[in-house]
């Protein structure tokens, strides 16, 4: 009797530790997803930033009113197939005086045909003071990251 109660004993034990690997394994194979789509997401905000400083129209406003601006580009390889996307929001509530900072949110996502594989998302704020606030000096951190919060994979 306690040969079996033993045998029954490591067999559940045996089984839990396979489910257990089971996920360890689901896990292992999704890291090279969820790196792809944190690069995505980090090229959506250098897209963003670039964009902005380069082209004085970018983004593009109706009015004074509107508070978010968002756009979603998708990235080919060299062979021309879709190897993901990113989406990126501009939030327009603190661009004007005092504060000068832009807000804007991208999520990478790494997508097979009906579902995401993976998804990142990254919250930064780029400083859009041309001068360091309270003075005349010349800002150096004008149209840089002044604060990046990871929110990892979704």
């Amino acid at each position: 009797m306690i040969s079996l109660s033993l045998m029954l004993m490591l067999l559940v034990l045996g089984i839990a530790f396979l489910y257990r690997r089971q996920a360890q394994y689901r896990a292992a194979a999704a890291a090279p997803y969820q790196a792809q789509a944190r690069a995505l997401c980090q090229a959506g905000l250098e897209d963003c930033r670039v964009k902005w400083q380069k082209d004085s129209h970018f983004p593009p406003r109706v009015s004074d009113d509107q508070l978010y601006f968002s756009y979603r580009e998708t990235l080919p390889d060299d062979s021309g197939q879709v190897v993901g996307s990113f989406t990126v929001t501009v939030d327009f509530r603190l661009v004007g005086p005092p504060y000068r900072v832009a807000r804007v949110t991208s999520v990478g996502a790494v997508e097979s045909p009906g579902q995401p594989l993976a998804q990142h998302k990254i919250l930064a704020e780029f400083d859009l003071s041309e001068v360091v606030r309270g003075t005349t000096t010349p800002n150096p951190k004008y149209f840089q990251y002044i604060n990046w919060k990871d929110m990892g994979n979704l």
